[in-house]
Formats: structure tokens, C-alpha cells, sequence
């Protein structure tokens, strides 16, 4: 496993812009958490990929397959995988 320091963004940093674009508390988002459970609709979800993309400086698109049964940890990890492999094919 990538070691945070190592990671695109981090778990915790994704929480934090759930947090800011939700009305839920990042205390409450814990690894479980759905997306349907934080009432992400499709907007929220594009306002999520762009601050990840902004927070990053990489480009992941709208293609991933995120449903509201995402929990926060296969987000988590579906962002870094898309960073890790936007960084790839761009360097």
C-alpha cells in the first residue's frame, strides 16, 4: 500500500472537502460512510472531482464508477488510482 505522504491526496483531505461540500461534519465521515448517507447528488459529485483535480493538479475526468453505495474508503482510493495513473500517462 502508498503510504500517505506518497498518496495523490490523502484520506483525510478528502474528508475535509466532503466536509466542505456537505453539511456533514468530517468527524462524521468515517471510512463506511456512503456516498448516498452524505446525499451526494451528481453536482456535488462534480464539485467534489474538481477540488480533488484542483488540490492535486491532476486531471481525472467524470468517467470513474462511483454509485451511491461508494464508501469513502473505495473513493478514496478510486481518486488515487485515477491520480497515480493521469500522473503516469502525462510524465
Amino acid at each position: 500500500m502508498i503510504s500517505t505522504s506518497q498518496e495523490p491526496i490523502s484520506r483525510e483531505r478528502l474528508v475535509e472537502i466532503l466536509a466542505e461540500i456537505t453539511t456533514v461534519s468530517a468527524a462524521d465521515i468515517d471510512d463506511t460512510v456512503t456516498f448516498e448517507s452524505l446525499e451526494l447528488d451528481s453536482l456535488a459529485l462534480a464539485e467534489l472531482l474538481v477540488a480533488v483535480e484542483n488540490e492535486t493538479g491532476g486531471h481525472i475526468g467524470f468517467g470513474l464508477d462511483f454509485t451511491p453505495a461508494t464508501t469513502i474508503v473505495e473513493a478514496h482510493r478510486t481518486l488515487n488510482s485515477a491520480l497515480t495513473a493521469a500522473q503516469a500517462s502525462a510524465g
